[in-house]
């Protein structure tokens, strides 16, 4: 609040858009809200990578991966590998290799067997270059363990959408790749199903009973190892269950509880719709969070219909 024509907000987040409107009040109330205006705040460099991962490919050869920064604060332009050979005998200045932005992981070349290295990574945007993520060691080696490049995640569609959920694994001998949804084989019978010649799962149209987690497992004689990814599948939101729970001459309370509290599809509010016996349908929105809602207004002595429905974008 303020009674000066112009007012400098604070504590925002980076590369954030923002809906601003504003109102003047007097002692008899508020006036009218402008029209709203719709502003982004500046870019700044971004965060560091929020995980980093070394997979040994060969005897001279890493996988480096890396996730992407929890506060990217900008449009990211480039990712730069670092990487650092670990001598006793002295230090060694590290080499650097820059990667599109696009590209979550890089191999690395022509490392001696015989040394230890030390991977980090930092992400850019037009500002400049991020700090940088945690360190990780790791040695190029010809036992090369079933490992997997790609990370646990999240995967948020919208139903009737095509999703596919990434599973880079690596090797020697190559390792045997196979997915489980929510810890049960996927049948191999599911159409809509199927596992791609890169190791990734793919599922079309997606319904909303596909959400869930999905894990991939690999292994060799060397080792094994495991991602999960959860699938959120969004569409519109199911009904919830209501109970009359107070009566008046003139309003009725109701009490909402959703079908299944392990349902995470989104959703923005409620409708309750109603009509007395012999008249038509009205509706009023109930706010989301509202776990009681009073309908007033209702005519005395009258029988009355209703029920709720539930909305999303």
């Amino acid at each position: 609040m303020s009674t000066d024509t112009k007012a400098v907000l604070t504590g925002l987040g980076k590369y954030t858009n923002y809906t601003v409107q504003v109102l003047a009040y007097t002692n008899g109330g508020d006036g009218v809200k402008s029209a709203e205006l719709t502003t982004t705040t500046e870019q700044d460099i971004p965060g560091p990578p929020s995980s980093v991962k070394p997979l040994a490919m060969s005897e001279d050869s890493i996988l480096v991966s890396w996730k992407l920064p929890d506060e990217p604060n900008g449009v990211i332009i480039q990712y730069t590998v670092y990487i650092k050979e670990l001598d006793r005998g002295r230090d060694m200045a590290p080499k650097s290799h820059k990667v599109n932005a696009l590209q979550m992981s890089h191999q690395v070349d022509n490392l001696s067997k015989k040394s230890r290295y030390e991977f980090w990574v930092t992400a850019s945007t037009s500002i400049g270059e991020g700090p940088s993520s945690v360190k990780a060691t790791l040695s190029p080696t010809s036992r090369i363990p079933a490992k997997i490049a790609s990370f646990d995640d999240s995967f948020v569609a919208v139903a009737r959408q095509d999703v596919r959920l990434p599973c880079i694994a690596v090797g020697n001998p190559p390792p045997q790749l196979h997915w489980k949804m929510r810890g049960q084989p996927i049948p191999k019978k599911n159409e809509r199903i199927r596992q791609l010649p890169d190791g990734s799962l793919q599922i079309t149209r997606v319904i909303k009973e596909d959400s869930g987690d999905y894990t991939c497992m690999v292994n060799n004689k060397y080792g094994h190892d495991m991602v999960t990814h959860e699938l959120v599948v969004n569409g519109p939101p199911d009904p919830p269950e209501i109970q009359i729970t107070s009566q008046t001459t003139d309003t009725v309370t109701v009490k909402l509880r959703a079908k299944d509290p392990e349902d995470r599809t989104p959703v923005h509010g409620y409708t309750l719709h109603y009509k007395p016996e012999f008249g038509d349908w009205d509706a009023t929105q109930i706010p989301f969070g509202s776990e009681e809602f009073t309908l007033d207004g209702l005519l005395c002595g009258q029988r009355y219909h209703l029920y709720v429905t539930a909305y999303n974008s």
